[in-house]
């Protein structure tokens, strides 16, 4: 499908994006101190550490699920760049 819920493909990538690059900065301007703070969150109390690790976990979680779509549907998935 090229529309999504009235959104194209370009204009899903790019809310995509632009919500990588505000959560990025958000991460970025963090001070190490705050890490520590306990947060009310939907499985109970975590510290903001605790959060954006199972953040990262959550979009490792996503990734594997679309490289398996791609694979499934004959796609060669992109080379994959962490560092």
């Amino acid at each position: 499908k090229e529309v999504v819920n009235g959104l194209s493909k370009a204009q899903i990538i790019l809310n995509i994006i632009t919500s990588f690059d505000a959560a990025k900065a958000r991460i970025q301007n963090i001070k190490e101190a705050e890490l520590s703070q306990k947060v009310d969150f939907f499985a109970g109390p975590k510290s903001k550490l605790q959060i954006l690790n199972l953040m990262q976990d959550h979009v490792t979680h996503h990734r594997a699920q679309i490289l398996i779509y791609l694979n499934l549907n004959q796609i060669q998935p992109p080379k994959y760049v962490g560092w």
